[in-house]
Order: structure tokens, then sequence, then C-alpha cells
């Protein structure tokens, strides 16, 4: 758990333990990150992993090409992670981290996986630095291995539009919620600290969390995956996490799933999801079996597809309207205990 009272060091700092031990461990970088500081050029050869580290600034990785592995762990992004029209040759993770700002990656492109675990994405509705409902941004990226979130949340939209995905995409336990406006302001330190406390409080009831500072105006954006125009060769599964009892957390949408206008190669699986809004395929084209399994969706349902395959609903909730105009099921629709 991120203690807070580490070590301040610059970025030139950071690089001279980087290059000798390729681990950065229990600091806090107080500088904007300059890459010629520390790699001596936008090509990296070197594998890194970044460990307990407070990112006080921006980190700008755009418009570079990593050779290796990149490994953060259990870190926090004060300012905004730019990862846009780079080249990643090893896998990339986030496990245990927070953002406070944007992390972008549009038209990056990834040989390898990329996988997020248990982090969360609380960019402030008024930040200067952030597109207010987009804060999570990897749209045209490319990537040849899996994507996965696995106990992932964000406020705002989760933009995924026209990525590309060779390997399975994979969301389990995801949280897409409203963006909230903190009614009261807080030091970068209180912040931090908040955030750190938010994340042991957070539970499935509700999607809520404990602190009185989290509570918000009612002015917010809502929170949607954007999966529009994507190509998704893998298949597609959103789901819940862990097993049955304590561990186990359910995912949800504040707003709506938007995959029109996609292709999905592999086959669909949405299980035990909810979505406060509508879902929407409207000429999608899906290659293999789709599966709606024990769903809810506040809103409509809309199967305008295009599938050589069978589309089953089992168990599923539309508080609206379910569209089938203009669908093209060569498989057959199947319904049952809808």
């Amino acid at each position: 758990m991120i203690d807070g009272n580490f070590k301040k060091i610059t970025w030139k700092e950071a690089g001279f333990y980087l290059n000798r031990t390729g681990v950065l461990a229990d600091c806090k970088i107080i500088t904007a990150l300059n890459l010629d500081d520390i790699f001596n050029g936008r090509e990296i050869s070197k594998r890194y992993t970044f460990d307990n580290v407070v990112f006080s600034s921006q980190i700008d990785l755009s418009d570079s090409i990593f050779q290796k592995r990149l490994n953060f762990i259990n870190c926090v992004f004060c300012g905004p992670v730019d990862l846009s029209d780079s080249i990643f040759r090893g896998n990339i993770q986030f496990i245990d981290c927070i953002f406070k700002r944007r992390i972008a990656a549009a038209g990056a492109e990834f040989t390898g996986d990329v996988e997020f675990k248990n982090c969360f994405i609380l960019t402030d509705v008024d930040d200067d630095f952030v597109w207010p409902n987009r804060p999570f941004y990897f749209a045209r990226a490319r990537i040849n291995g899996d994507l996965r979130l696995t106990d992932f949340t964000i406020r705002g939209e989760l933009c995924l539009s026209g990525i590309k995905v060779d390997g399975k995409t994979v969301f389990s336990g995801i949280s897409i919620e409203n963006h909230r406006r903190p009614n009261n302001e807080a030091s970068e330190e209180d912040s931090v600290s908040h955030l750190v406390n938010s994340r042991a409080a957070h539970t499935d009831a509700g999607n809520k969390y404990a602190s009185e500072k989290d509570l918000v105006d009612p002015s917010q954006d809502v929170g949607w995956l954007n999966l529009r125009n994507s190509t998704l060769s893998g298949g597609l599964a959103i789901k819940a996490s862990g097993q049955d009892g304590f561990d186990r957390r359910l995912s949800k949408i504040s707003d709506r799933l938007n995959l029109s206008y996609a292709t999905v190669g592999g086959p669909v699986h949405f299980q035990e999801l909810e979505v406060f809004g509508s879902v929407l395929l409207t000429a999608t084209k899906l290659r293999g079996l789709t599966v709606f399994d024990l769903c809810q969706i506040s809103k409509d349902l809309d199967l305008s597809v295009h599938t050589p395959a069978r589309i089953r609903l089992r168990g599923i909730t539309v508080a609206e309207r379910l569209m089938i105009v203009s669908s093209k099921i060569e498989g057959g629709l199947r319904i049952e205990e809808a």
C-alpha cells in the first residue's frame, strides 16, 4: 500500500536507479518526465518495473519505442499519462494503480498483452488535463495480444473506439461510473491518501466510496463503454470477477455499452452484466456464438446485427425495447427465461 512518506527524487535521479537495476521502488518523483534524461532517446531497449511509486507530474511516453516489458505496480499517477503513437514490443501491465488524470494510448501499437488489474481512474470533472468524459482513451490502438481489465473502476467514458485486438478482450469485474466532482478541495497528499482509502473501502454494494469527500453534485458526465468501430478478432467477454462469495464482483456500466459497427471474430459472452442504459449492437458483425447470461439492461437492447452464428439470451432483463430491425442472425435467436 502506498505510504506517502517517500524519498522525493527527480526523473534524472530515477534514471540512475533504472539504468542500473531496471527497477524503481518506494519513492515520489517530483518532476515531469523527459525521456532524454533517463533513457537517452525515445527507443528504450531494457525492461523496467516501477513498484510503489508516486508520479507527481505528467508522464509523456508518446512517439517512442519500448523493446521490452513495462510493469507498474501499486503506483499513483497524479498527472496525465500519454502512451499515444508509441510501439510497445513487450507486455505492459498496471496492477493496483490509481490514476488521478487521464491515460491515453491513441494510435499506439502493442505487440504483447495489455493488462489493468485492480486499477482506479478517478479524474476530476474540471481537470484541465483531461477530456472530462474520456479519462481512458485508447482509440485506434492496435493490440496483437490480449486486452484484459480486471477489477477496474473508471469515472466517465472508457473509450476503445476503433481499437483492434488480435487476442482476447476480457473485462472482469469492471465498474464504469458517472463522473463525479468532489465538493471539497484537498491537497495532493490528502487526495492521494483519500484515493487509497477509497480503494480499500470500495465494495460491490452500490459501487460507492466511504468517504464524505467523495460526495458529488448533479452535473455529471456519463460512464459508458465505447467499442464502436472496433475489431476484436479473439472475441469479447464482460463478466464478473472472482469466485462466488466475498471476492466476487459484478461488472456494471452506469450508462451504455456501444458495440455498434464493430467486428468480433470470436465468441461474445456477457455474464451477469448490469447496464443502467442501453446496449447497442447496431450493424455489428458477430462471427461466433453470442451469449447474454443473467444480464440486466435498464433501457434498450439493439440486436440489429449480422452473424452466421446463434445469439442466446438466458435470464436477461430488458426494461424497455428489444430491437432486431434489419438483423441477419443465421444461427437463430434463442431466448430462455427472459
